[in-house]
């Protein structure tokens, strides 16, 4: 067995795995499943024509057929990859771009069948299309996963792909340019080009599936970290990431003493809600009051749901009178928006707790959400439906414990 012939057979094997890998993770991450269909379905070709390379000496088929079929197998599997990182970065697929490639590498072939191509020509048509099809993949996703990714992850990703598609660049003008006899134009030629060539697509063949699953793994986490911060119900940021911006808030405040404060909401009379209508209604209830919530605050307030039928609006560069005038408007936008909620129409109020970050004296922000959780109970045991201010006696540990809601 020559060294190329061994490269192959390393290179086959290889593909095996990340089919098997691809197949696995779109099975059982359920992430991206069609995107990893596709991708082990390229490494699948891949694999098939690494085979038909190998079988060329044996003399199964002939030999133009067979190289017809590798061509068109490799082809197959370039395009495979596109379209699933297409799906995966939920870009338009570009099917029609795709069938004219892979109908560009069946002409190839059929020319070759029934006309005889030189051997040359072929090989630099088909590295040519490859090389196509690899710069379209890079340049179009690079784009896409800087944004979603960063710019390091778009090196990562797309820099495979792009030195791929650079090798066979190359080769096509090796071919075209190159002093190369017809009998080393084939890829299963024992040349030291093809040597290297294998070698390096080896190599890339590696970097580009790690990439890809760098890639996959970069969403996941993300995913992951998104779902770990965000109230499932409605959508919005959970008790934990609403304690993550007040502690950063606070320690700006330290810092440069720039005031902020805290908005606790409680929708009134939930229980009641939840009793008449079901909790089904009452999460829809939920969900339409947090609508119009995040209708009504600033872009540089961050709004949470702090558990169950209560919510959290953190102001930042706010002072009291700022912190009065936006819960007053929270306050009336919820009165005056009738909630829907499938084919009833709730009358649904809230009250509102405020504390502000007071000058000097805040050596917790604990101390904020306390006053802010007494001026909600004092709100709602004043009648409800208003809103009350904390005062410093409330931010105060000895301050009055909360009244029943």
């Amino acid at each position: 067995m020559t060294t190329l012939e061994a490269l192959i057979v390393v290179l086959a094997l290889f593909q095996v795995i990340l089919a098997i890998s691809w197949g696995l993770s779109a099975s059982l991450l359920g992430l991206s499943r069609a995107a990893g269909l596709h991708w082990a379905v390229s490494c699948l070709f891949v694999l098939l024509s690494l085979l038909l390379s190998l079988a060329l000496p044996l003399g199964l088929l002939t030999p133009t057929l067979n190289v017809a079929l590798a061509n068109t197998s490799t082809t197959i599997a370039f395009l495979s990859m596109r379209r699933g990182a297409h799906i995966f970065l939920r870009q338009p697929r570009r099917d029609l771009e795709l069938a004219i490639v892979l109908a560009l590498a069946v002409l190839i072939g059929l020319f070759d069948l029934t006309l005889g191509l030189d051997a040359r020509v072929r090989g630099a048509l088909m590295s040519g299309l490859l090389s196509w099809t690899g710069l379209r993949l890079s340049f179009s996703s690079a784009a896409k996963v800087r944004g979603e990714f960063g710019l390091v992850a778009a090196g990562l990703v797309t820099g495979p792909m792009f030195a791929v598609a650079l090798v066979f660049g190359l080769r096509s003008g090796y071919l075209v340019l190159g002093p190369v006899p017809e009998s080393g134009a084939l890829l299963t030629a024992p040349t030291d080009v093809n040597v290297w060539m294998m070698l390096a697509f080896f190599v890339l063949s590696a970097l580009l599936n790690l990439s890809l699953g760098y890639m996959v793994l970069l969403r996941l986490v993300r995913r992951l970290n998104h779902v770990s911060r965000h109230d499932a119900l409605t959508g919005l940021l959970n008790r934990r990431a609403m304690q993550e911006a007040l502690d950063a808030e606070f320690h700006r405040w330290q810092r440069k003493q720039e005031s902020f404060a805290l908005l606790l909401i409680d929708v009134d009379h939930f229980k009641r809600v939840n009793d008449q209508h079901g909790h089904a209604v009452g999460d829809l209830a939920l969900c339409a009051v947090s609508r119009c919530l995040a209708g009504a605050v600033r872009k540089t307030d961050v709004l949470s749901r702090f558990g169950g039928e209560e919510f959290c609006v953190l102001l930042r560069l706010t002072d009291g009178p700022g912190a009065i005038e936006l819960a007053q408007r929270l306050n009336q936008a919820v009165r005056e928006q009738a909630m829907g909620v499938g084919a009833l129409s709730l009358p649904l109020t809230v009250s509102i707790g405020i504390a502000v970050a007071p000058e000097g004296v805040l050596t917790r922000v604990e101390k904020l959400l306390l006053g802010a959780d007494r001026a909600l109970y004092r709100a709602k045991a004043e009648g409800r439906d208003r809103l009350a201010v904390a005062s410093l006696a409330e931010m105060s540990d000895s301050g009055f414990s909360p009244m029943g809601a």
